[in-house]
């Protein structure tokens, strides 16, 4: 997987991989999303939104 993440993009240093469910559902949603809707101004936002949530203590 890290060298197909890689291969995109060689300046990526470091590949972090979930098996957690919560987070692949969450990331899903999110993809979905952005696939229908494309790229908006919120975007970045919604990412951080959805990764705080995720990680809050």
């Amino acid at each position: 997987m890290k060298n197909v993440i890689l291969s995109q993009d060689p300046s990526i240093e470091r590949v972090y991989i979930s098996f957690h469910p919560e987070a692949y559902r969450r990331m899903k949603v999110f993809a979905d999303t952005l696939v229908k809707n494309g790229n908006n101004d919120s975007l970045s936002g919604d990412f951080e939104l959805m990764t705080n949530k995720f990680f809050e203590k």
